[in-house]
């Protein structure tokens, strides 16, 4: 199960990373080191295949995960001792994070030690942003909703296009993750976008879905990093930027294409 994987954080706390969206992001793995746990398996990730693919809690128990504590003092540790300024705090990881058991009291107790940190520190903001796959909402909510800034994962509203790009774990349905989409509050959606979801048919779907859910804002992209099915190609840019236009024109909602 576990494996060794470059692109694969080496513990907790991983970064700061650069990031072309997000500045220096200290990244937060509450994950398996070296194990992605996931409920998607999508062809594009950057981490290969997922290693446990479920949302059933029996299976995901029989998986070490770190511990409150664990993840608390990990965060302290970092951010007491870098030196290095940080943008913001990001949980991602090797998979899913929402579907940690203790998630939700992971993100109140990060909030709590982060605004400790600004007072002392008199540091002005250092958001806690949540990169989400969308499909453990109803469990994550309480968390969800305390981080400052919500990615949360669409890339399809066809169900057929969602099952071959994103390959869904048992019990994970594509009209679940849009319907509780819509009942969480100033969310950002990101898309990746291969040939299989840029057809018109698709795009129009898709851009249906996004005016229903009412993001914030909307960011789409396409490989940027070798995926986990070598045969897929990334899109030319000018494909992006025309979905972004279309969706724009149709929602008047902003749209970023990286």
């Amino acid at each position: 199960m576990y494996r060794n994987n470059s692109h694969f954080p080496e513990g907790i706390i991983y970064g700061p990373v650069k990031s072309r969206r997000l500045g220096s992001s200290l990244g937060i793995n509450i994950l398996p080191v070296g194990c992605k746990v996931c409920s998607l398996n999508c062809t594009y990730c950057q981490y290969g295949w997922t290693d446990v693919h479920t949302i059933d809690k029996n299976e995901l128990g029989k998986v070490k995960l770190p511990n409150v504590q664990e993840v608390i003092t990990a965060i302290k540790e970092i951010l007491y001792g870098i030196k290095t300024p940080i943008d913001c705090l990001t949980f991602s990881g090797y998979g899913e994070p929402t579907l940690h058991p203790q998630f939700n009291e992971i993100i109140k107790q990060t909030k709590d030690l982060r605004d400790k940190y600004l007072n002392e520190r008199n540091v002005p903001q250092m958001p806690i942003i949540i990169i989400s796959n969308s499909t453990n909402i109803e469990k994550a909510r309480e968390g969800l909703q305390i981080a400052d800034i919500r990615m949360m994962k669409l890339d399809a509203c066809e169900e057929n296009v969602f099952n071959e790009i994103n390959k869904p774990a048992e019990g994970v349905t594509l009209d679940a993750i849009v319907k509780n989409l819509k009942t969480l509050k100033d969310i950002i959606i990101q898309s990746m976008f291969l040939e299989t979801n840029a057809s018109e048919s698709a795009v129009e779907k898709w851009i249906n879905c996004i005016a229903e859910i009412k993001p914030l804002e909307v960011q789409i992209y396409t490989l940027d990093r070798p995926p986990a099915d070598l045969n897929l190609k990334a899109l030319d840019k000018s494909v992006l930027k025309d979905i972004a236009c279309k969706l724009t024109e149709k929602t008047g909602i902003k749209v970023t294409a990286f």
